[in-house]
């Protein structure tokens, strides 16, 4: 096994080289190498100047995987050390950057006193996105290389930025071509000592452009887009240390304060247990060897609202898509919507002209499904209602060759059912794969395995979620999946205090203060009223059971209040705004039902709201990890921070179960529920032996607790 960084000297420079792959990160063995090579070639007389760079990529930061351990007990040299000693070289030292230097990989870069970056490199430092501030002098160093102004929004947002803006803020001193970047660096470094320049230190430059006013703007923007995290105001305070402390060191120390306070919280410990989660999610267990089908063509069934989003999907990573309906009009209606939606993002310069006739270039309508014999992957997308469904997948399995996978992006509806309208051959090649609205936007890919699916079919879902950038869980089948079923026990909780009392301006008030992205009734608006008395018309078949809800939503419905789509639903809304205006014919509406129902009204505190609601979830995500619907509950966490707007500061249903309120509250919370309202809180018996064990649900592993 090769050293983690290697020293060579090329022409009187001297290449440091990084090369613990995959990307370099900034764990104990590589500090101490670097330490090792910057003073060997520092000793070394016929060193003129110092070259460090990564093979295949500079750094990708940190290793966060120390992070499980106390900061007092890493061994050897702190990052911070180790980049003051390389500042502090009398030596030049440039860093040569390619692929990206992300987090603690560009406070090396900092630390360098020239930069030279490849065209396609990244640099960035996404600390804020793991709940911290830069800690190794990224607050400090770049807002006094860059200005304040450059240096607020790659700090506070964690966005990456390419080299081509790297140059334009004077991150970097240039961008070379990169066919031999060691030679490109030695040449960049000649220049520089031809011209007599010497080292030039970030930490001896003044913070530029930075004032209060700069900070009170930075801050009320912030507060906004944050939602009430605390590390992008950490950033900010960080930064502002650099303009206002009277030193370099000084300036070191107040970033030192802040980035213990961040990563002593929990909701830094929450935001990396999000890091985590979402890279575990892809990993499933499949038979050894097997392999994804190829996907090189894609059909999608259904031209309305979310087969539009589904499209769009596979048209932006360059997979040729046939947009199918019953007829063209339908199909002409969903082409429009399409190009209007990349218009959209054309004006808003988030596309270019280029890209969008590239994406549209991609689509094929028809409504003609013998022209579906060559696609590799079908995603039915019509609305939800089984006999609808189960006439599409017949007529899928006759005019579809045998390796076709057959997905259907049913929110609630049983997969095997589904799969029982194709023959017995085509079962294992049927899946569900539940996008989110509106799919082109949103990250979450919810993947249902049917009792027929096989590994090759589960393979090539998880991998085409992939390659169409989502983030992708495999759940089982059962009503509602796992997502669904979860909210599924919320909603129940907002609908039964709802005629309580609860309206739903105060509802979705008070959990949007606990830090929910939108309110329930916000987003029924959004989705409309109409498709979600469509599914619980559907429930209702499967049960038997008719709710106050479902009575409700039909009342409204006949009344034309669908939502956004009408100007009226839950809310009311002026045309072309989306702001939402409580409407009291509701509240008129809620009371008769609840008088019809023989339900009682009764004041409510903020606390039990958000208490009832959460408990609800937390409960059925145990049941989901009993019945083995899920394989572990970081996988529950992902779907409901990425699929219904959870606070990522809080980590997702579970861990917050776990960390911010403990198993023994949550026991005794959905105990005092069952006293309260009988069979319908009945406590998960998981949960029970969880508390009696001194466990969590991030003991939940493999299917079973310990």
């Amino acid at each position: 096994m090769s050293a983690p960084v290697v020293l060579s000297v090329n022409s009187g420079i001297a290449i440091v080289q990084l090369q613990s792959p995959p990307v370099n990160a900034l764990g104990g063995p590589v500090r101490a190498g670097l330490t090792e090579c910057i003073e060997n070639a520092l000793a070394d007389p016929s060193v003129r100047a110092i070259v460090i760079k990564g093979k295949d990529v500079f750094s990708a930061g940190a290793d966060i995987t120390e992070f499980s351990t106390p900061l007092g007990f890493r061994k050897g040299k702190n990052l911070v050390e180790v980049l003051d000693d390389i500042e502090a070289s009398k030596k030049i030292v440039v860093a040569a950057i390619n692929g990206f230097a992300l987090g603690g990989g560009l406070e090396v870069a900092l630390a360098a006193h020239y930069r030279i970056a490849t065209p396609k490199t990244k640099l960035g430092l996404p600390e804020v996105r793991i709940g911290l501030v830069p800690g190794a002098g990224g607050t400090q160093r770049l807002p006094r290389l860059v200005g304040v102004q450059a240096a607020l929004p790659v700090i506070v947002s964690g966005e990456p930025i390419s080299a081509d803006k790297a140059l334009k803020i004077k991150l970097v001193d240039a961008v070379v071509p990169g066919k031999d970047l060691e030679a490109e660096a030695i040449a960049f470094v000649n220049k520089l000592l031809a011209e007599g320049k010497g080292p030039r230190k970030c930490s001896d430059m003044q913070a530029k452009d930075g004032n209060a006013m700069i900070f009170k703007m930075a801050r009320q923007q912030t507060a906004k887009a944050s939602r009430g995290l605390k590390a992008p105001m950490g950033c900010i305070s960080a930064v502002e240390a650099a303009t206002t402390c009277k030193t370099f060191q000084q300036g070191m120390e107040r970033e030192k304060e802040i980035f213990q306070e961040l990563y002593t919280g929990k909701e830094s410990s929450a935001l990396q247990h999000v890091f985590f989660a979402e890279r575990a999610a892809p990993k499933v267990s499949v038979a050894p060897g097997t392999k994804p089908l190829p996907v090189r063509k894609v059909a999608v069934i259904g031209a309305g609202v979310m087969g539009q989003g589904i499209a769009m999907c596979f048209a932006a990573v360059s997979i040729p898509v046939r947009l199918v309906d019953m007829n063209m009009q339908a199909i002409n209606k969903g082409m429009d919507n399409i190009k209007r939606l990349y218009a959209g993002s054309q004006k808003r310069g988030r596309v270019t002209a280029e890209v969008v006739e590239k994406r549209l270039s991609m689509f094929t309508p028809t409504i003609d499904y013998a022209e579906l014999k060559d696609v590799d992957l079908v995603i039915e997308a019509v609305f939800e209602n089984m006999k609808v469904k189960k006439e599409v997948f017949a007529k899928l399995d006759k005019f579809c060759s045998p390796h076709t996978i057959l997905a259907s992006n049913t929110s609630t509806l049983d997969i095997d059912e589904i799969a029982s309208a194709t023959s017995p051959t085509r079962q294992k090649k049927v899946i569900g794969m539940h996008f989110f609205v509106p799919a082109n936007v949103m990250r979450l890919l919810e993947n249902i395995r049917g009792k027929a699916t096989d590994d090759e079919t589960i393979a090539t879902a998880m991998e085409t979620g992939k390659r169409i950038k989502k983030v992708t869980v495999l759940v089982g089948n059962c009503d509602g999946f796992a997502g669904n079923r979860m909210a599924g026990a919320k909603n129940r909780q907002e609908s039964a205090m709802l005629f309580e009392g609860v309206p739903p301006s105060r509802m979705d008030k008070i959990m949007e203060q606990f830090g929910m992205a939108m309110g329930s009734y916000r987003v029924g608006d959004t989705v409309g009223l109409d498709t979600a008395e469509k599914i619980a018309t559907e429930r209702e078949k499967r049960t038997g059971e008719t709710p106050p809800t479902l009575k409700l939503l039909r009342k409204m419905v006949a009344e034309g209040r669908c939502g956004q789509k009408t100007n009226k639903g839950w809310y009311t809304y002026r045309e072309g705004s989306r702001d939402p205006i409580e409407d009291p014919i509701v509240a008129t509406y809620v009371s008769q039902i609840a008088q019809e129902c023989g339900i009682s009204q009764r004041s409510f505190e903020d606390d039990e709201i958000v208490e009832r609601c959460l408990l609800a979830m937390i409960n059925e995500a145990a049941k989901i990890l009993e019945e083995g619907i899920a394989s572990k509950s970081s996988d529950l966490d992902i779907i409901f921070l990425y699929g219904f707007g959870f606070p990522v500061g809080k980590g997702g249903p579970c861990f917050y179960a776990d960390t911010f309120v403990g198993i023994p509250k949550v026991v005794a919370g959905i105990r005092k529920y069952e006293k309260m309202y009988g069979k319908e809180w009945k406590i998960c018996p998981l949960l029970e032996e969880m508390n009696m064990k001194g466990l969590g649900f991030k003991n939940f592993k493999n299917g079973r607790l310990g």
